[in-house]
């Protein structure tokens, strides 16, 4: 294995793919338009990251877990990423994602890459269907700064 040169740390949502996951879940469980609303209050800066995530992923509740193949199917990745992540891998640089998205999608987004390390938000699931809840820390901008200074160090865990 060659020796590693470096580590380039991307966002996901709207940066790697050219869909927003959630947007993507809201239109199965019906709830776009009201997920798209919420999105603009938060761009409004009316709600924080937090707030806002919450309140759409509450709108999720009940969606079976299933949801997610057809999501993952459906989603693109934005113009030459493959080909850029190739490019930087092949020459010693490590690639991570680090996304305000679901780790539901983003994992099988960095396994189908080759991508060593990932971080994302953890939907609740109870008897196959999300809750609607979020389990564990919320990647914010924030936590996506640390995230990616421990992807760095090389103790980020995927």
């Amino acid at each position: 294995m060659s020796q590693v040169k470096g580590l380039c740390v991307m966002d996901v949502d709207g940066t790697l793919i050219l869909e927003e996951v959630i947007d993507l879940l809201g239109r199965e469980a019906g709830c776009e338009e009201e997920i798209s609303q919420i999105t603009s209050q938060a761009m409004r800066g009316e709600l924080d990251f937090e707030s806002s995530l919450s309140k759409r992923v509450s709108l999720l509740e009940g969606l079976p877990i299933s949801v997610f193949d057809k999501v993952f199917n459906s989603i693109h990745l934005s113009p030459n990423a493959q080909k850029f992540i190739s490019i930087i891998q092949k020459n010693g640089i490590q690639v991570g994602l680090v996304s305000g998205g679901f780790t539901s999608i983003v994992e099988r987004m960095a396994k189908s890459l080759g991508i060593a390390y990932f971080s994302a938000n953890q939907l609740e699931v109870k008897d196959g269907l999300l809750t609607g809840k979020l389990i564990g820390q919320i990647i914010n901008p924030e936590n996506k700064k640390r995230y990616s200074r421990t992807m760095e160090k090389g103790t980020a865990t995927s």
